[in-house]
């Protein structure tokens, strides 16, 4: 390999490594404030949802939360009503 190929290379793997250090630090897996949730929460447990016993995603995991939302996006733009977002929804 010349030295007019390697510097890119070595640069690339120097971002690649940032990168990761950056991912794996725990202030980026901090649980999300889900109190905007807690209306839509409180209405699916107190109606269609009373009484049922299912799995329900940490806080920690924000990324199933999100497949949550993106789920169930309506085709104009919005989300169902009281829906618990942090349920492992079907």
């Amino acid at each position: 390999m010349n030295k007019s190929k390697i510097l890119p290379f070595i640069t690339i793997l120097f971002v690649l490594f940032a990168a990761i250090k950056l991912l794996a630090q725990d202030n980026l897996y901090k649980p999300i404030d889900i109190s905007g949730f807690d209306d839509g929460i409180r209405h699916w447990k107190n109606g269609p949802g009373k009484g049922l016993v299912y799995d329900r995603f940490e806080v920690e995991q924000l990324t199933d939360i999100a497949d949550n939302l993106l789920k169930f996006q309506n085709p104009d733009g919005g989300w169902p009503k009281n829906i618990d977002w942090l349920g492992k929804l079907d």
